[in-house]
């Protein structure tokens, strides 16, 4: 529930800075000049900037793609959306800032992609699976040895209620069971253990220069990200997904290596 809160927030702040800053780079401060535009003019003006907006939170290939574009590519693409809409393009060139602020000289779509890519492989959880499919099957032997252990317990007789095995052999042959189911569980907790170390430790590694790079503009107070700002909230979103996984995953197994502590101590 926090990440799906955590995406929705990140949605509707890029949805409202790119209502503000239809080219996704805010342009210094300076008064505003007389709009010459008619009612018209402006309504197809929103109508392109709403379209632009809408399909780059929609379709994240087209907001890397169009993060990718150089910025005549970039204008010739919003050009076009304004010649849909009936309005045809002026002379002259188009405002941008006298100086590029520290920030835009980063591979804000590199970092962004490789760390969304990998937050979206299931192939880096294959360690997580052989632990659990490795352990599951020497839970899974113990389950067959007890099963084996008790058949060789000698019967009673009880008379018209019928037969079994001796309660007492059978309730010692169960301790050993748990005890057997207790150990492997720890055993699985301390590989486990080692094998998120380890994979904290990539993620770390990899999420570096982009942290880094986040510092180094003051997170966004130095510098708004420009058009890569739907990929940077994104790729936060993935960050926060894919730490998720990782606790949730060795929660999971935490909690097996519990179930069998309290089984084992419990048991009588």
């Amino acid at each position: 529930m926090k990440l799906e809160k955590a995406g929705l927030e990140a949605q509707t702040v890029a949805k409202e800075y790119y209502l503000k800053n239809p080219m996704g780079v805010q342009q210094p401060a300076r008064p505003a000049p007389a709009s010459k535009a008619s009612p018209q003019q402006e309504a197809a003006m929103n109508a392109a900037t709403g379209e632009l907006m809408q399909k780059m939170l929609s379709d994240p290939a087209f907001a890397q793609k169009f993060a990718a574009m150089s910025e005549t590519e970039q204008h010739a693409y919003i050009a076009k959306l304004l010649a849909d809409k009936g309005l045809k393009p002026v002379n002259g060139q188009p405002d941008t800032p006298e100086s590029l602020p520290p920030g835009s000289d980063k591979d804000w779509f590199g970092m962004s992609s490789e760390i969304t890519q990998n937050a979206m492989n299931d192939a880096q959880w294959s360690d997580y699976v052989a632990i659990q499919q490795k352990y599951a099957g020497e839970h899974a032997a113990v389950d067959t040895w007890v099963t084996a252990e008790i058949d060789k317990l000698p019967m009673y007789s009880y008379g018209e209620y019928g037969h079994d095995h001796d309660p007492e052999q059978v309730t010692a042959v169960r301790k050993q069971a748990f005890a057997k189911h207790r150990e492997i569980a720890g055993q699985m907790l301390k590989e486990s253990a080692e094998a998120f170390g380890g994979r904290r430790r990539q993620i770390r590694e990899r999420v570096t220069p982009f942290n880094d790079a986040l510092k180094q503009v003051s997170y966004g107070k130095n510098y708004d990200f420009g058009l890569h700002y739907p990929l940077v909230l994104g790729t936060q979103t993935s960050l926060l997904g894919e730490l998720d996984a990782l606790r949730t995953k060795a929660e999971e197994i935490t909690r097996e290596a519990a179930k069998w502590e309290y089984e084992y101590q419990n048991f009588k």
